[in-house]
């Protein structure tokens, strides 16, 4: 069922009801002046209002005896009354006609007529035409057309094709690994483990056992080193032996005397500034 509000929203049904408004609407005055001089108020309701959740009065077929149908169309959907048509004449028409077709061409002029008809006599004329072919460039293609497949006969593949700053060409110790990985060559451990054997100096071939398989990490470079847990790094340390530990020494106020501050030597700027 409809509740009191939907009820209520429909325009004019509480017309001169003033329970309904918070204002006075219509001939207010003359209502007044009857209903207390009679008692009796025109527009009250004499009947009480049906109960929302009552089944007999609610359902999903229920209408409001007040709310009438909408009697407003739009102007384009508006026939002209020579085109109305009635259920009768629907039903006992022709069976080829089309009934409540709207033919727009009845109400055109000569000269619009004239020119429907230049029309449609060029639409039928460019149907006889022939099909139009297909430019050459839709099914020729210069795909790969230039491309040359050279010879990598004695090539070592996946060498950086590229020289030093001094002009030095590149080892074959310094091969693109994240070439040969993503190409399929080999697994991404066996190539690291193949360039920690390879490589030449840095602590990277120092600490990196050859048969290692852990992932390789500045904290795991500290700890095979011997350096760890001692060793801090920059935006983990706590102050405690936990570097991963939470903290909000880095999140602090730059005003805060407890804010954790990088070392810094400002023992040239301050010479400077003497």
């Amino acid at each position: 069922g409809l509740s009191a509000m939907s009820r209520d929203e429909e325009p004019f049904t509480g017309f001169n009801k003033r329970e309904l408004h918070g204002t006075l609407v219509g001939n207010w005055v003359e209502e007044r002046q009857l209903e207390s001089d009679t008692g009796v108020f025109r527009y009250k309701s004499w009947v009480p209002a049906p109960d929302e959740y009552d089944p007999a009065t609610s359902g999903p077929l229920k209408r409001e005896p007040t709310a009438t149908y909408e009697r407003v169309v739009k102007h384009s959907s508006a026939l002209p009354p020579r085109q109305w048509m009635t259920a009768a004449q629907s039903h006992f028409n022709d069976p080829d006609a089309r009934p409540g077709y709207f033919d727009a061409r009845s109400a055109l002029g000569a000269r619009d007529r004239a020119l429907m008809a230049q029309l449609e006599k060029e639409a039928l004329k460019a149907a006889t035409y022939p099909a139009e072919t297909p430019a050459e460039t839709v099914k020729s293609s210069a795909y790969r057309a230039e491309f040359v497949e050279h010879d990598l006969t004695g090539t070592v593949v996946g060498r950086r094709v590229m020289y030093s700053q001094d002009g030095t060409k590149i080892t074959d110790e310094d091969v693109d690994v994240t070439w040969r990985h993503e190409a399929g060559l080999a697994t991404k451990g066996e190539l690291e483990t193949w360039a920690a054997r390879t490589r030449k100096g840095g602590a990277f071939a120092d600490a990196v056992a050859a048969d290692s398989e852990r992932a390789y990490t500045i904290y795991e470079q500290q700890n095979r080193l011997g350096n760890y847990p001692s060793a801090t790094f920059k935006g983990t340390t706590s102050g405690g032996e936990n570097p991963f530990a939470l903290s909000n020494r880095w999140s602090k106020q730059t005003v805060d005397s407890g804010k954790t501050e990088e070392a810094c030597d400002y023992s040239a700027t301050m010479r400077g500034i003497r």
